[in-house]
């Protein structure tokens, strides 16, 4: 009897260290999705704030010389050109989000008027 009476505190012991490490395993987790949420979002932050700060072109250098001055001011424009972000998705997406406004406008002030 008095073995079986350890074997069940063993066993009693053994589940709540196992309950322990689970649950101290399921905050690490927590934890670590988190943190990478809050990583996703300052990236976000940032990359929303380098293109608002590229938003604007930067002086293009003035005409002096004919053909000095065409290359600059190309090379400038080609500069800031690449910053510009490449997304056809993101344009393909829009194109339809605002043609789907459209077509829901249309459709509103279509059910507003009178059919004979």
């Amino acid at each position: 009897q008095q073995e079986q009476q350890d074997q069940q505190e063993q066993q009693e012991q053994q589940e709540q260290q196992d309950q322990q490490e689970q649950q101290e395993q399921q905050e690490q987790q927590e934890q670590q999705e988190q943190q990478e949420q809050q990583e996703q979002q300052e990236q976000q932050e940032q990359q929303d704030s380098e293109s608002e700060d590229e938003a604007e072109p930067p002086e293009l250098p003035a005409m002096n010389a004919a053909e000095a001055g065409d290359e600059e001011r190309d090379q400038a424009m080609e500069q800031w050109l690449r910053r510009v972000p490449d997304d056809p998705s993101g344009l393909l997406r829009e194109k339809f989000r605002y043609e789907s406004l459209k077509r829901q406008e249309e459709g509103a002030q279509r059910s507003d008027e009178v059919y004979w």
